[in-house]
């Protein structure tokens, strides 16, 4: 008898142990994915303040160099993985791949055909094409591009 009692209390805490860890996955999950939305977000509102400084400062966008501006500058603080460059009058903002990452953007930009990852310094589109477009040096392979 104090087998079969034993064997039910030790089935009942495997259980909820189980139960427990489930949970504890599924809640990190969630997290995860909140995190990874938001960070979408940010990249949009970030894109959103570049375009709105350059269209206070037309001259900014001509510049033969590369140009960073400066979080002052656009009134936004980034996430801190997210850059950007204005070069060759295009604008490019980019942060390093991270699951789900992409689909995220996909999303908050509606399959925008502006949206690239760099492999081997050219962007290549959702469709798996080379846009043709000059990188700047400074962005690495791998990274997760939006073009403007």
């Amino acid at each position: 008898m104090g087998y079969l009692i034993f064997s039910f209390i030790f089935i009942f805490f495997s259980l909820s142990e189980f139960y427990q860890y489930n949970n504890v996955y599924n809640f990190n999950h969630s997290e995860t994915t909140i995190s990874i939305k938001q960070q979408a977000i940010e990249t949009i509102n970030y894109i959103r303040s570049i375009n709105n400084y350059i269209y206070f400062h037309k001259n900014i966008i001509n510049s033969p160099n590369e140009i960073v501006l400066l979080p002052k500058q656009l009134n936004i603080i980034p996430h801190l993985s997210i850059s950007h460059v204005i070069f060759n009058q295009r604008v490019f903002v980019w942060q390093p791949f991270l699951p789900g990452l992409m689909v995220a953007l996909k999303i908050q930009t509606n399959n925008s055909l502006l949206l690239g990852n760099i492999k081997n310094h050219h962007i290549i589109d959702n469709n798996g094409q080379d846009m043709h477009i000059m990188v700047p040096t400074c962005i690495p392979n791998e990274s997760i591009v939006y073009i403007n």
